[in-house]
């Protein structure tokens, strides 16, 4: 029994050395194209990567330009007006500042009014503004009323900018508020700033990205006062 059970496990092992020779190959070849796969992988990321900071730097470089080319637009023409900035809540640094430059670029002189407290009506109605942004930070402040107060101190005809980054707040007040009324939901876009400065002359409308808004800009036959004219 003891020879017949050695002969047994002689053949089984005989068997089974190739079998296991053949599976160590196998798991060697599905490793070695396993590590291909990956230097590929690694070598596509890396080429995806160098294509991200390109467009990246593309995007920033044509970002500079679209300011530049928006403050030239933007050129004089608000000369010798004053335009009253009154900021709702806690607007974005980077977008008051931008906002600043644009309407300095533009040549008005920019009097800047926080809300925070119960002196900006008077503050308002002493600047005597050609034009009114309300720069609006976006919050839970309640907007409506501000506007509607801000229209009855500077007057029925001096254009209202609403800016504000919600596409929300600027759909319901420009479907609030009566003319002259202008609401953006991209100030901080260089077509944004653009259309700013469109509003303050009296071309009137939501402009943004925002699914109710015409368009980032006034259609293209919309008529714009002349350079340093009045609306």
């Amino acid at each position: 029994m003891a020879v017949i059970l050695a002969f047994g496990l002689g053949v089984l092992a005989g068997v089974a050395l190739p079998y296991e020779s053949l599976l160590l190959e196998r798991q060697q070849s599905l490793i070695q194209r396993l590590e291909d796969e990956f230097r590929s992988l690694r070598a596509d990321n890396q080429r995806l990567a160098q294509w991200a900071a390109q467009q990246e730097e593309r995007d920033r470089e044509y970002q500079t330009w679209a300011r530049r080319l928006a403050r030239l637009a933007a050129a004089g023409r608000l000369a010798g007006r004053t335009v009253a900035v009154l900021t709702l809540g806690q607007p974005a640094a980077g977008l008051r500042d931008e906002v600043g430059a644009v309407l300095s670029a533009a040549g008005a002189e920019v009097r800047w009014i926080g809300t925070g407290g119960s002196a900006w009506p008077q503050q308002l109605e002493a600047a005597a503004p050609q034009g009114v942004v309300v720069l609006d930070s976006g919050g839970a402040d309640p907007l409506e009323p501000l506007l509607l107060e801000v229209r009855r101190r500077a007057g029925a005809a001096v254009p209202l900018v609403l800016a504000t980054p919600s596409e929300t707040r600027a759909a319901q007040a420009a479907a609030r508020v009566p003319p002259p009324f202008t609401a953006l939901d991209h100030a901080a876009d260089p077509l944004g700033q653009a259309a700013l400065v469109l509003g303050l002359l009296g071309v009137q409308g939501y402009f943004g990205y925002g699914a109710a808004a015409a368009g980032p800009l006034p259609p293209a036959g919309a008529a714009v006062p002349v350079l340093g004219g009045m609306p």
